[in-house]
């Protein structure tokens, strides 16, 4: 359950969010549906990316559109024993309704509730973490460490945390002469170029 699957979105989050989901549905042997809540989703660019990270599907993948006016379980036909993983502290508020509390695994990368001063939307957030039967996942041990130490102490029996990876075939270490000048990446593979293009898909 996530906001947007368009180009524009598939920055970082978004695209760990489908790995994430894509890895989970293999392990349990289900088929992924991505639902989006802001557009309509976009198929093809969740081929590049599982692509891109040598991810096959084992099922077929299903997608769906509920706008956030609508109840996002409305129109999905929900089965006993699904999961659904959310990607924000609004998209859990708006499925935390319609489904079982435990049937939820929020992915969390970053302290959500930094976004906002204090007032509502901060509190809502809060209260989102703070529930007690979903499940987290949280990129990166850090970020666990900081949500536990800043007053989320059920997070040590309700979440796990992954260190995010990056596939050999995009981020790789070359040799650099001595003294030579350094990179963060290199633009010269053309899917990094489109990544950060802001233009077209991946």
């Amino acid at each position: 359950m996530t906001d947007s699957i368009g180009s524009s979105s598939l920055f970082g989050g978004v695209g760990t969010a489908l790995l994430l989901a894509a890895h989970l549905a293999n392990r349990m042997g289900a088929v992924l549906r991505i639902v989006t809540r802001t557009e309509p989703p976009s198929p093809q660019n969740v081929s590049l990316v599982l692509d891109a990270y040598g991810v096959r599907l084992d099922h077929e993948t299903q997608f769906a559109f509920t706008p956030p006016h609508a109840d996002p379980a409305s129109g999905l036909d929900v089965v006993p024993g699904e999961l659904f993983v959310t990607t924000s502290w609004w998209s859990t508020a708006a499925t935390l309704p319609s489904v079982p509390h435990d049937s939820i695994i929020y992915l969390l990368q970053e302290d959500e509730r930094m976004f906002y001063p204090f007032g509502e939307e901060r509190l809502r957030c809060d209260e989102v973490l703070n529930n007690r039967s979903i499940r987290f996942v949280l990129n990166t041990r850090m970020l666990f460490e900081h949500m536990v130490a800043s007053g989320l102490g059920h997070f040590k029996t309700q979440a796990q945390w992954f260190e995010p990876a990056f596939p050999a075939t995009l981020f790789h270490e070359r040799k650099r002469e001595p003294g030579g000048k350094r990179r963060l990446f290199s633009m010269r593979d053309p899917r990094i170029r489109a990544i950060f293009s802001g233009q077209g898909s991946l």
